[in-house]
């Protein structure tokens, strides 16, 4: 596995031939808003600007299946499903998962890991939501009383040999935020011991009901960071992405005009609505278009009007790289 394992622009930037067509590549579907967790940072069932989420959703299965269908004939590769609710929560999962393989694209899932052993099918990858390494902090973090630790790790961990049989990357994220900062080193081990490929050490997009890490805080959550990526070695990959703070708090977004990741990879909700992506799904004004009437994935965005964003950075490459594409001349004498 290289150092960036699957976390770097050069995958977006590989699909260099269409780049800047609205070809969509990837298509992240959120098929239910339902979960067993109330995680505290949850931009969904915690945060007050998605207002057009409903918690108890689902996306119909048959209308899903025709997402999934029109997407692989406009040349789409591959589905993610997870959104706003536990995907292995829906009852139709299976179903998708069939008709993914069958139109001949490719699959992963992110989950919290409680339904882990519902999955069915050959996903190209798995990531659990841990975000915890102790299960004290887990309840803290989940707002789960009811539930064993020992039991959900004990499961995950029959799942992780599975994936290694099967040949599918499985790792966890760990979400970062006041509640659970310290447990990311115990995190990285947890999941370096039960044989994971690889964790990912990110920061909470918190709004202004959930404060961010203090002044205090974040440079003890950076140092932990740190002594977590030291357990990398050939078969465990730390991914510590402590570059998305400050890209969550940018603003100026590079003079950028286009959102090339918006146009290769949206978002589809329950309610069948297309947003630009995962970050701005259910907040009305990002709405593009209800997929029940037009089943179109042409996405134009300005990101002048967006947030910060953790896209900034591959919009730039890719815009950079297309106006190369398009501006040379002479190409073939090179």
């Amino acid at each position: 596995m290289s150092e960036g394992y699957q976390y770097t622009n050069a995958k977006l930037l590989s699909h260099y031939d269409i780049l800047g067509t609205h070809t969509p590549i990837y298509l992240v579907m959120g098929i239910t808003n339902r979960c067993d967790m109330r995680c505290t940072f949850c931009v969904y069932h915690n945060h007050s600007e998605t207002s057009a989420f409903i918690s108890d959703e689902q996306m119909d299965a048959e209308f899903a299946a025709t997402v999934i269908k029109y997407f692989a004939s406009q040349g789409g590769k591959a589905i993610n499903f997870s959104g706003g609710g536990e995907p292995t929560i829906y009852p139709q999962l299976g179903y998708l998962t069939g008709v993914v393989e069958g139109c001949g694209l490719e699959w992963g899932l992110i989950t919290n890991g409680t339904g882990i052993d519902r999955v069915v099918g050959n996903p190209t990858w798995v990531r659990i939501s841990i975000n915890a390494g102790s299960a004290e902090v887990w309840r803290k973090v989940t707002n789960t009383v009811d539930r064993s630790w020992y039991t959900y790790i004990g499961r995950i961990l029959d799942f992780v040999a599975k994936c290694k049989e099967s040949n599918i990357a499985i790792g966890s994220s760990f979400i970062t935020y006041y509640d659970n900062y310290l447990d990311i080193v115990k995190f990285t081990k947890l999941c370096k011991d039960m044989g994971m490929d690889y964790v990912r050490l990110t920061y909470a997009e918190m709004d202004g009901n959930m404060p961010p890490l203090n002044e205090v805080q974040l440079p003890v959550a950076n140092n932990l960071f740190d002594a977590a990526s030291e357990l990398s070695d050939d078969r465990f990959k730390v991914i510590t992405q402590k570059g998305r703070w400050d890209e969550v708090h940018d603003t100026t977004h590079k003079g950028m005009t286009r959102c090339y990741y918006a146009e290769h990879v949206p978002f589809v909700g329950t309610d069948g609505w297309l947003y630009p992506c995962c970050q701005l799904s259910y907040i009305p004004k990002y709405r593009i278009r209800n997929l029940h009437g037009c089943m179109s994935f042409n996405v134009s965005m300005n990101p002048q009007a967006c947030p910060p964003c953790t896209n900034n950075d591959v919009n730039y490459d890719m815009g950079e790289l297309i106006r190369i594409r398009d501006e040379c001349v002479h190409r073939n004498f090179i």
